[in-house]
């Protein structure tokens, strides 16, 4: 279990040293050619901003998840606002599916707290 920690934890470094150089990368194209992005249209700024960027993301995400395993560190588990949560997936997917999909979202007031580990549940 030990040689499987320590493959995973080199395989999470590889890929969120990979990830991070995909973020990077996207925001130096936006802050060198932004202008010239949002020329080429929505389409192009919603796969740029919104799809590589969450897919960076989510891949660092699952690093972390990765090095959680390696080095057996136990989930700490906060509260969460139902309604922020909702709201923020809802932003989510309406960023990231094709214009004809609509999303709608129904929310009630007074939900009690969620309780989960954070970095677990951003991760899909």
């Amino acid at each position: 279990m030990d040689v499987l920690g320590q493959l995973a934890g080199g395989v999470a470094h590889d890929f969120n040293n990979a990830a991070a150089v995909v973020l990077a990368g996207l925001s130096l194209l936006q802050k060198r050619h932004g202008a010239a992005l949002d020329g080429l249209g929505p389409e192009v700024v919603r796969l740029l901003a919104g799809k590589m960027e969450q897919a960076a993301e989510r891949g660092g995400s699952v690093a972390h998840r990765l090095l959680a395993f390696a080095r057996h560190e136990e989930l700490s588990a906060t509260a969460i606002d139902p309604v922020a949560l909702l709201s923020s997936l809802y932003e989510v997917l309406s960023s990231t599916l094709e214009a004809g999909v609509r999303v709608r979202a129904e929310q009630v007031d007074g939900l009690p707290a969620l309780y989960a580990d954070r970095q677990q549940r951003e991760t899909p």
